[in-house]
């Protein structure tokens, strides 16, 4: 099952959505979303939009964690 991750712009810097999937699958594809576009994102401030999943702390922090290897800050998480 391929996960959907939405990148856009908006004010504060990227809002990136993600579909439905397990977590280890969503973190994976937003993984590979920042890679793709990594020169182009370099640098970005991003708020995750992780609609119905619900996170620990230990998930969150390894996703905080892997966006600022790719060099981009993590600064806000939206929840339903």
């Amino acid at each position: 099952m391929t996960v959907k991750v939405q990148i856009k712009g908006i004010r504060e810097g990227l809002l990136i959505t993600v579909g439905e999937g397990e977590w280890e699958q969503v973190h994976q594809a937003v993984l590979e979303q920042l890679d793709e576009q990594g020169a182009f994102l370099h640098g970005a401030r991003l708020a995750l939009d992780v609609g119905n999943h619900a996170l620990k702390a230990a998930e969150l922090g390894k996703l905080r964690s892997d966006i600022s290897q790719h060099e981009m800050t993590l600064w806000a998480v939206l929840s339903n």
